[in-house]
């Protein structure tokens, strides 16, 4: 269970003091620039006692995911998110014909979307749980990384939609709706562990080897596949309202809802895989830098 501050109990402790052993939050901390080999840095020191603080383990500062859901779900209604989300559903909506401009319009609109969602995921597995930094530098180290999620989901759609019906033919195997089903929930279970392989090791190769897929889901245990099932459920929920809409509106309205589904189920899955893996950092074998990326100041919201 997570730890409060003593002197404010809605929030996280991130340290401890080890003479009067208070749980405090950062704002009930000193902080003094100290030199280490010719180097400053901070160090952090109880008000009261003036002696060094215990940092607390991180997980002592925030739910398990599954505790969190709630919140996940409302992450993307905050302003930085819903304000992108509308705006990429906007543009879209005014491009519903399969002309090559319409394609190139929704293919730049995903893109973009990926690329805050990445950088979502990337602030999440590093603690931050509000809005993520955009600069020059979060931008350059998610910059492979959208692209080689762009050609992993696209071979891998390949994989399920071209090659496997190849495959079952081949062996005289018929493509009902069972094998249709199968086939889903094996993707909907290979591909957070794919995502988050491809956001540790930044390798394009490892993400599809089935033995680190494997290895990874393993080591985490029951709350992988538990993971899994909340994003199909979730995904199930938004393609059916999507669905709905593209049928039941005009064609630029149907577009725009269809289009602000998508988003908001982008955001808050991405989000979702970011704080699983902060959760499960050890296990991934992922380190955070916890000077750069935490914000200490912040709270789950």
């Amino acid at each position: 269970m997570p730890l409060y501050c003593d002197n404010h109990p809605r929030r996280n402790a991130l340290f401890t003091c080890p003479k009067c052993h208070a749980n405090l939050c950062p704002s009930c901390i000193a902080v003094r620039k100290h030199q280490y080999f010719g180097q400053a840095k901070d160090v952090y020191l109880c008000s009261e006692c003036n002696i060094f603080l215990e940092k607390l383990p991180l997980m002592r500062a925030f739910e398990p995911f599954w505790q969190r859901l709630p919140s996940i779900l409302s992450y993307p209604l905050q302003l930085h998110c819903a304000v992108l989300i509308f705006a990429l559903a906007l543009v879209q909506s005014f491009f519903t014909y399969s002309e090559p401009l319409d394609l190139v319009v929704h293919f730049v609109s995903l893109v973009v979307l990926l690329v805050y969602a990445s950088l979502v995921m990337a602030a999440s597995a590093n603690g931050r749980l509000t809005r993520p930094l955009i600069n020059r530098q979060a931008l350059q180290k998610i910059n492979n990384l959208v692209i080689h999620q762009l050609v992993l989901f696209a071979a891998v759609g390949a994989f399920f939609c071209k090659l496997l019906p190849v495959i079952l033919n081949f062996f005289d195997v018929p493509q009902t709706s069972v094998i249709v089903v199968v086939s889903c929930i094996i993707l909907f279970l290979a591909l957070p562990a794919m995502t988050i392989t491809l956001f540790v090791s930044r390798s394009f190769f490892a993400a599809l080897l089935p033995n680190i897929i494997f290895r990874l889901a393993w080591r985490i245990g029951w709350p992988y596949p538990a993971m899994c099932s909340f994003l199909l459920v979730f995904f199930a929920v938004s393609y059916f309202l999507a669905r709905t809409v593209w049928n039941t509106l005009p064609p630029a309205a149907g577009h725009f809802m269809a289009a602000v589904f998508t988003g908001y189920y982008m955001i808050a899955s991405y989000h979702l895989l970011g704080y699983f893996l902060f959760q499960y950092q050890k296990k991934a074998g992922y380190k955070i830098d916890f000077e750069n990326e935490f914000h200490l100041d912040e709270r789950s919201q």
